[in-house]
């Protein structure tokens, strides 16, 4: 919010798609209960957007955030609310959004994972549901969790690293270029 409100920038890039354009619209406690309400029908609809395999995979991830969401107190995506709330006090600047479409990332990482490896991997996502401890939030801050949950889960499942950190990293420089780039003006001015 600070660094927004100091630097007054024409394009703030927050790392979502627009699939998950919904995380800057809600508010904390309505994304907390959408999370929680994880439903056959919700499944089906996942299901029939994106196939079984990632729709499943969706299904279980949104578990997995809704999990931590309980644990933690907070509805993920709060920095990118933050971000797009206070670019909008920034007058001309405008919000873009820098990340590859979640269903691309998700049938890409599903497509590297043999069949064992996706049953391991959803067979993870049901049962890792233990409790968080504050010093493990404490530890957050201390280092990328996202980035250290892949670490741990790299010697498993080799091609989600590369999917997730390699190939979004070169998504999202081609992003921040691109959001970088000057506005074509309408005038026929030089």
């Amino acid at each position: 919010i600070q660094t927004i409100s100091m630097m007054q920038p024409d394009v703030v890039l927050v790392e979502l798609c627009k699939s998950r354009l919904n995380i800057l619209q809600f508010d904390e406690k309505t994304l907390e209960e959408e999370a929680k309400n994880i439903n056959m029908q919700k499944l089906r609809m996942s299901i029939k957007q994106s196939g079984f395999i990632t729709g499943v995979m969706q299904i279980l991830l949104l578990s997995m955030s809704a999990h931590l969401t309980k644990e933690l107190g907070m509805a993920p995506g709060g920095e990118f609310r933050k971000a797009f709330h206070s670019a909008q006090k920034v007058p001309g600047c405008r919000v873009h959004l820098g990340d590859r479409p979640i269903q691309i990332t998700l049938r890409r990482a599903m497509g590297e994972l043999s069949v064992w490896q996706k049953v391991k991997l959803g067979w993870h996502l049901i049962m890792a549901k233990e409790p968080i401890t504050k010093e493990e939030v404490r530890n957050v801050n201390k280092k990328d969790l996202l980035e250290e949950m892949l670490s741990e889960m790299t010697g498993e499942f080799p091609g989600l690293s590369r999917v997730f950190v390699e190939e979004r990293d070169i998504y999202l420089a081609h992003s921040l270029q691109a959001a970088a780039r000057p506005i074509p003006s309408t005038d026929n001015e030089l």
